[in-house]
Formats: C-alpha cells, sequence, structure tokens
C-alpha cells in the first residue's frame, strides 16, 4: 500500500485513486489507498447509498467555480470555491492540490460523516473505498454571523489539520452538526 504524506503536521488524510503516482512530500501523516474506477453512473448510486444512511452528516454534489480566488498563497495547497447543485449551500474549502488536483467547473461529490464505517438497515458499511481524497477533522464553529438572511442561514466552519472548510447555506441542512464533532470530509470527482 503506497503511502502519501504533506507537508502539514497534524493533517490526516485518506487518498483513494491517487491522480497523481503516490510519493513522500514532506512531513505529517496520511495513506493512500488504491481501489478500482467507479463509473459515473456508480457515483449517482453511491449518492442515493449515501442519502439513504442515517450517520452521514451532509452530502451532495458541488461544482468548482474558482480556484484560489485571493491569489495562491500556498504551494502544496488551494482554496476552492463551490456551489452544490442540490442545496444551494456555497463552500470554501482547502484542499491539498499537490495529491488531489482540482479545477475550475469540475463537478464532485462531497459528504461529511461521524465515521467511515456507516451502520444502515443491511448492516454496516465501509465508505472509504468510495471516495477519492477524504480529511478527518473538527467542526469548531457554527454562526449565522455575515449571512445575509441570519434567520434562515448559517455558516458551519470545520478545520482539517489547519485545512479550512466553511460550509454556508440554510439552516434545515445543517441540523446534524454540533461545534467539537469530529467528522470525515469525503470527496470524489465525477465527469461534467
Amino acid at each position: 500500500m503506497p503511502v502519501v504524506r504533506n507537508g502539514f503536521s497534524g493533517f490526516s488524510f485518506l487518498l483513494l485513486n491517487p491522480p497523481l503516482p503516490p510519493r513522500v512530500a514532506g512531513k505529517g501523516r496520511g495513506v493512500a489507498f488504491c481501489c478500482s474506477d467507479l463509473e459515473f453512473d456508480q457515483l449517482h448510486l453511491i449518492g442515493f447509498e449515501l442519502r439513504r444512511m442515517s450517520e452521514l452528516l451532509f452530502d451532495d454534489f458541488f461544482k468548482v467555480e474558482d480556484v484560489d480566488p485571493d491569489g495562491k498563497k500556498y504551494d502544496k495547497v488551494s482554496r476552492i470555491v463551490a456551489w452544490s447543485e442540490k442545496r444551494d449551500m456555497y463552500m470554501l474549502l482547502d484542499v491539498n492540490t499537490e495529491i488531489y488536483p482540482m479545477r475550475k467547473n469540475e463537478k464532485f461529490l462531497m459528504a461529511l460523516s461521524p465515521s467511515l464505517v456507516l451502520k444502515t438497515k443491511d448492516g454496516s458499511v465501509s465508505i472509504q473505498d468510495k471516495f477519492e481524497y477524504i480529511m478527518h477533522g473538527r467542526l469548531y464553529n457554527i454562526t449565522n454571523e455575515g449571512c445575509s438572511k441570519p434567520q434562515l442561514e448559517v455558516e458551519v466552519y470545520a478545520s482539517f489539520g489547519g485545512l479550512q472548510l466553511m460550509l454556508r447555506g440554510h439552516s434545515s441542512h445543517c441540523v446534524k452538526f454540533a461545534v467539537d464533532q469530529k467528522l470525515f470530509l469525503l470527496i470524489r470527482k465525477v465527469e461534467s
């Protein structure tokens, strides 16, 4: 099993089906796993399967609207701006683009989960092999400050070893979130 590492201490990620050859890129922790590629129709089936799982905190298909809107600040990390297709959620996400490049107009499935093994009505299911890029972190803030409609919108902030996530949208889509909650962010690209 190849090992992929990054330059951030405390940053944990799993990379499935790496788009670049696995290599050591610095200090930190992380493991890469290879699995077979899934077809586009299978990704929609995965999305359907994920929605059936009650433990999943959030999932939606996103489209990258911009990469590094304030300019490139780090060599190995880019900040992406993305909008979800179904829930109209706005997202800012830092991604280690040295090992998982993301480009403008790419579409991807993003899920937030408290575990990589979820309980379904059919028993426990591992979801890590259904995704290409996985980060583990902690949700540290939920607020409505800075939102255009504070009574309806919330912003959810999470940190994955220093890589940040900000998810903004209707509060009804964020009811499963809690401050200090540990979570996994899982991403898999889909064909545009």
